[in-house]
C-alpha cells in the first residue's frame, strides 16, 4: 500500500509539473506571437496611399522619414538665363588621322620628288654644257639627261598637287583651321584629341534662331553632368540628319566617338526669374520628370514637372511650383516605389474580397 501511494504521489508531482512548464511556454508564445503581429501592425501603420484630386498621396509617419533619409527643402526663386537646346555628336576623329597620315606622305613624296627633279635637271645643265663645249659628250647624252629631267619634273608637279589637294579636301570638309590643326605634326590642340584629353564637337544651332555662335557653351551626353566647351571655328558641311548651322567645338574630357550631345546655348540680356528643382528631388515615370510636395508632415504628393528648362544638376520651372512650395530633395525614389507598393497591395486585398 505504501508503495503504491508513492507511485500516485510521483505521477500528481509530475503532472504539475508539466502542467506548469505547458503554462509557462504557452504564455511565452502567446506573448511572443503578440509582439510579432504588434510589430507587423505598427511597420504597417508607418505608410499608406490615398488619393487627393485624382492624383496619388503616400502618408509616411516621422519615424519611417528619419529612417528612410527623406529630406525636404523649400523652393525659392532664383534668377537664371535664358537658354536654346542644340543637339550635335562627338566627332570620330578616324577621317582626319587618315588625312594627317596620308598629308605626311604625301608631303614626303613631294620633298623627294623635287629633290629628284633638282637632279635631273641639274645632270641634263651639265650634260648640255659638255656637248656645247666643243662635243664633249653626246647628243644622245644629251637628250637622254633632257628627257630624265622633264619626267622628273612632272613627278615633282604631281606630287605637289597630291599634297595640296589633300589639304583642299580635309579643309573643304573640317574648315581651314582644323585642318591647319590637323596637318600642323606640332599641334598640341590636335595631339589634345588624339591623347583624348579633349573631345571634338560638331553642334548644330537650330534654324531660325539668329543666335550668334557663343565661344563657350555647355554640353551633356548621357544625361550627365554639364561640361564646358570652346567653339574652335564654323563647320563648312551641314549635318544631314539636324537642320540648322554646324559649329566645332572642343570639350575638356573625353567622349566617345559619335556619342549624341546635347548642348545648352546662353542667350544674352535673358536672365528670368524661375525656381531651381535639383536632380536628386527628380523621378522618373511615364517619360517625364516628377517630383513629390510635401502636402503636411506626413503626406506626400507627385506632382509632373512640365516646361522645364534644363539647368545643371536639375531643372528651372516657371509652371505648376511656387515659391514656398516643399519638395523631397533626398528619397522620392522611396516614395515613388512606396507608393506602387501600396497600389499592388491594394490590388491584391480587392482580389481577396472578390
Amino acid at each position: 500500500m505504501k508503495y503504491k501511494r508513492n507511485i500516485k504521489f510521483v505521477a500528481v508531482t509530475g503532472l504539475l509539473i508539466v502542467t506548469a512548464i505547458l503554462s509557462a511556454l504557452g504564455g511565452k508564445i502567446f506573448l511572443n506571437g503578440q509582439k510579432d503581429n504588434d510589430e507587423k501592425q505598427s511597420a504597417t501603420s508607418n505608410t499608406g496611399m490615398a488619393q487627393t484630386n485624382g492624383m496619388p498621396v503616400v502618408t509616411v509617419n516621422a519615424a519611417a522619414q528619419l529612417q528612410s533619409g527623406i529630406r525636404t527643402a523649400r523652393l525659392a526663386p532664383v534668377n537664371y538665363r535664358q537658354e536654346i537646346i542644340a543637339y550635335g555628336s562627338a566627332v570620330d576623329l578616324l577621317p582626319l588621322i587618315d588625312y594627317r597620315s596620308r598629308f605626311a606622305a604625301a608631303v614626303g613624296a613631294s620633298a623627294t620628288a623635287r629633290a629628284t627633279a633638282a637632279a635631273s635637271q641639274a645632270e641634263y645643265e651639265r650634260n648640255r654644257t659638255l656637248y656645247a663645249d666643243n662635243r664633249n659628250v653626246s647628243l644622245k647624252a644629251v637628250q637622254t639627261a633632257q628627257a630624265a629631267a622633264t619626267a622628273d619634273r612632272a613627278k615633282a608637279e604631281s606630287a605637289a598637287l597630291n599634297e595640296t589637294d589633300l589639304r583642299a579636301a580635309i579643309t573643304q570638309q573640317f574648315g581651314k583651321k582644323l585642318a591647319d590643326q590637323t596637318l600642323t605634326s606640332s599641334s598640341k590642340s590636335f595631339n589634345a584629341l588624339l591623347k583624348r584629353e579633349k573631345t571634338l564637337l560638331t553642334i548644330i544651332l537650330p534654324l531660325g534662331e539668329n543666335l550668334t555662335p557663343p565661344t563657350v557653351i555647355r554640353v551633356s551626353a548621357y544625361n550627365r553632368q554639364r561640361i564646358a566647351a570652346t567653339l574652335v571655328a564654323a563647320a563648312p558641311q551641314s549635318d544631314p540628319v539636324i537642320p540648322g548651322r554646324g559649329y566645332f567645338y572642343c570639350a575638356d574630357t573625353a567622349i566617345p566617338a559619335n556619342t549624341r550631345i546635347v548642348a545648352f546655348l546662353p542667350i544674352e540680356n535673358s536672365q528670368r526669374q524661375s525656381l531651381f528643382i535639383p536632380s536628386g528631388a527628380l523621378v522618373w515615370y511615364g517619360g517625364q520628370p516628377w517630383v513629390y510636395i510635401q502636402l503636411d508632415k506626413d503626406r506626400f504628393a507627385r506632382r509632373a514637372v512640365p516646361q522645364q528648362s534644363p539647368g545643371n544638376n536639375g531643372f528651372y520651372v516657371t509652371q505648376e511650383f511656387k515659391p514656398g512650395d516643399t519638395i523631397v530633395v533626398h528619397g522620392a525614389q522611396l516614395l515613388l516605389s512606396e507608393e506602387f507598393r501600396a497600389q499592388i497591395k491594394t490590388g491584391e486585398e480587392g482580389d481577396d474580397d472578390d
